[in-house]
């Protein structure tokens, strides 16, 4: 499975998951699911991140928008 890990975070994408492209953001038991496009919020998935951790994981994720792009691409074309 693709993933990112940065300061505790792990970004992951799914090979087979659905679309809109989206990566899986896991954090102290936490599941954040964050949308590449659009202006779709984030959405818990499992658990409850802090609002904190919240924030970072999206700022992760907009750090590495190009990257995870690609990645979901390479799995769903």
């Amino acid at each position: 499975m693709p993933r990112i890990v940065v300061n505790g975070f792990v970004v992951r994408v799914f090979t087979d998951d659905h679309s809109p492209a989206h990566v899986h953001v896991f954090r102290g038991g936490a599941e954040l699911r964050i949308y590449l496009r659009g202006s779709r919020l984030p959405e818990d998935v499992h658990g409850r991140m802090n609002a904190a951790d919240r924030r970072r994981a999206m700022k992760i994720v907009a750090m590495h928008k190009q990257q995870l792009i690609i990645m979901w691409r390479r799995y769903h074309p």
